[in-house]
């Protein structure tokens, strides 16, 4: 979904026009597979048909937080491994807040999560991507489809040295065959 014709996504960042035609392309080139853009308080920006499928479900219609998609969704038996992935997303959240040299939002949201009674903290003391957890994937269930998704970040910088880091962009991988192949399908029939 191209939420740059949303003026408020992009103007709050004060960026030239390139900035978001990239993002876009970038987004809409990654599909059949989910990728968002997102600022620097996890506020999505703009993402594509594959990522929108999974807000929907992860309740996020149109312009929101993913924080609050990701706590929202730590209730539901279809975020699978959210007792994992939120140890993780507590170690992102803790270097976000560390580099920003403090962003009460994020301190907000850190507390929120690790106060959240599905929160374990046994997977905090893990090293984030140990061979022993799955802290780094994302397992979802759609009806009876199981879905496992690897994500990697990009954050942005000009050739001219200038810091774009306010704006990141998340693509989500398959892990497995089938969610490939989920994702093969749905792009077939919405294209």
């Amino acid at each position: 979904m191209d939420l740059s014709s949303q003026p408020q996504a992009w103007e709050s960042l004060a960026l030239s026009q390139d900035i978001p035609k990239a993002v876009s392309q970038m987004l809409a080139s990654h599909g059949p597979f989910p990728a968002f853009s997102m600022d620097r308080n996890w506020d999505l920006i703009e993402y594509n048909d594959a990522a929108q499928l999974l807000f929907v479900f992860g309740g996020v219609d149109g312009a929101g937080n993913l924080l609050d998609a990701i706590i929202a969704s730590a209730d539901s038996p279809d975020y699978v491994n959210w007792p994992e992935a939120a140890a993780f997303i507590l170690q992102r959240l803790a270097r976000d807040i560390e580099k920003s040299g403090g962003n009460h939002t994020l301190e907000r949201y850190f507390s929120q999560i690790q106060e959240h009674p599905r929160y374990q903290p046994a997977h905090a003391d893990k090293k984030a991507g140990d061979q022993q957890t799955n802290d780094r994937i994302s397992v979802f269930r759609l009806n009876s489809q199981k879905l496992m998704l690897y994500s990697a970040m990009a954050v942005f910088e000009t050739i001219g040295g200038d810091d774009l880091s306010d704006i990141r962009v998340e693509l989500m991988f398959p892990v497995d065959p089938e969610t490939r192949a989920f994702f093969a399908r749905l792009n077939s029939a919405v294209h």
